[in-house]
């Protein structure tokens, strides 16, 4: 008769290749592409066995698990599959993550650290999905920290392993497209399997909702390489979101979904400094408007001429990964140089679920994470409305106090895109114009 800890060990052990099947599964869903993996075996290691498997660069992700399995455990990756992974999903030119992946630095690892540990998050989010459907007593996985470099020279310091130790490691290889294929695996330290003593489940108190525990530390993560998860908060006062429309369109972006290097004008709201300063402008006297030449350029003076194009059938977690790279606020939704739709970065952050923000990740429940994967034909604002070339910058502004937009294109006469305007693209042409903007009602051109 087997014991309850060989079950466990044995169910664990056959999951895991459930669950890299599963992470290859959302990947290649999300990113477009082809992604398998293959068992390679389980064997018993200890550090200086894993230190042949993975001689060079490492990513190791830590993750914490309750329930039926009680401790912690690690997954890693070499370091082909680390650049090849944070490549895909920062989308990388395909000549950068090859060149990666034969001479990747630490240096360069630690600048795709976000990317690594968002990788990390996604990888935790399909385990625990497994692990909750097909292991009876599974409590939850949480992302404890990550760890990237070489974790060898002495491991106890760096990933608290000591060198003696032993553990079950699960070994695959995966395969992403035509790249070169890389190892991976998880390894349990043998305490992990040991049943932990059920305790009675308490019941809540009289009118108060127990809230379901974390799944995922973050949707998008901290710079940190390594870094470890924040204590959980007291469940707060649930709030009513508001619908957004286009007069609110530009409130500042959540939390939760933050992209590094966005510009500026994401968390610039209705009635913001830069929106006043326009609305002070429009309602100048007409003597005052001819003293200001900047009023009189164009929109194909100061419009952006680099726009940012997406389809309509990209997801939500796809598109902020675009105008990451793009470092850009605004997408529009089409092919060709035709716009179907617009969106900002601020649409894309309200269309995620709010328990996927770091103050809620207590009440993350797995449907949360599907909110991730709307489409942005749903999220985008149509129809969109353009501006001709020719408009002068002083209708621009008319147009956007009577309309609350933030951001329109300028499009040619057959239609196509040519290049859109912001506010702030307004307020530099103010400033590049040597207009005074003062924190009073007047503005006027230098002497």
């Amino acid at each position: 008769m087997t014991s309850p800890e060989s079950e466990i060990k044995s169910k664990t052990i056959a999951l895991a290749t459930n669950a890299f099947e599963a992470f290859c599964d959302d990947i290649a869903g999300m990113f477009g592409i082809d992604m398998k993996c293959t068992n390679t075996g389980v064997s018993t290691e200890t550090p200086k066995g894993l230190s042949q498997k993975f001689k060079k660069l490492a990513a190791i992700t830590f993750i914490k698990s309750e329930g039926i399995l009680n401790g912690t455990f690690n997954i890693i990756f070499d370091q082909a599959g680390l650049f090849a992974l944070a490549g895909i999903i920062i989308m990388l030119p395909k000549q950068k993550i090859l060149e990666d992946i034969k001479r990747g630095s630490a240096k360069d690892a630690e600048a795709i650290a976000d990317t690594i540990k968002e990788c990390g998050n996604l990888l935790v989010g399909s385990w625990d999905r497994v692990f909750r459907e097909e292991m009876e007593g599974h409590g939850h996985f949480l992302q404890s920290q990550t760890f990237i470099g070489n974790p060898w020279d002495k491991p106890d310091e760096k990933i608290g392993i000591s060198e003696t130790e032993q553990f079950q490691f699960v070994s695959f290889q995966m395969t992403i497209d035509d790249y070169p294929p890389f190892s991976c695996g998880a390894f349990f330290p043998e305490q992990i399997f040991i049943p932990k003593p059920q305790e009675p489940p308490q019941s809540a108190s009289a009118g108060e909702e127990k809230p379901q525990e974390a799944v995922i530390q973050e949707v998008i993560p901290e710079t940190d390489i390594k870094t470890e998860t924040p204590a959980a908060v007291e469940k707060p006062v649930e709030e009513k979101v508001p619908e957004q429309t286009i007069e609110n369109q530009e409130q500042p972006i959540a939390s939760e979904v933050k992209t590094e290097d966005v510009e500026d004008e994401v968390c610039e709201p209705a009635s913001g400094p830069v929106s006043e300063t326009i609305k002070k402008m429009i309602e100048l006297p007409p003597q005052t408007k001819e003293g200001l030449p900047v009023l009189r350029m164009c929109a194909k003076d100061i419009m952006q001429r680099q726009v940012l194009f997406g389809s309509p059938d990209d997801s939500v977690q796809q598109a902020l990964a675009k105008m990451q790279q793009a470092q850009t606020s605004y997408m529009l939704i089409g092919s060709n140089s035709t716009a179907e739709g617009i969106v900002s970065t601020y649409d894309l952050a309200s269309a995620v679920s709010i328990y996927l923000k770091p103050a809620f990740t207590k009440w993350h429940r797995p449907e949360d994470d599907a909110t991730l994967q709307i489409k942005v034909k749903w999220v985008m604002t149509k129809p969109v409305k353009t501006l001709k070339p020719e408009t002068s910058i002083a209708s621009v502004m008319e147009t956007m106090c009577q309309t609350g937009l933030r951001c329109m294109p300028v499009s040619a006469a057959n239609g196509k895109i040519e290049g859109l305007i912001t506010v702030y693209d307004i307020l530099r042409a103010l400033l590049k114009n040597d207009v005074i903007i003062s924190s009073g009602d007047s503005l006027q051109p230098t002497a």
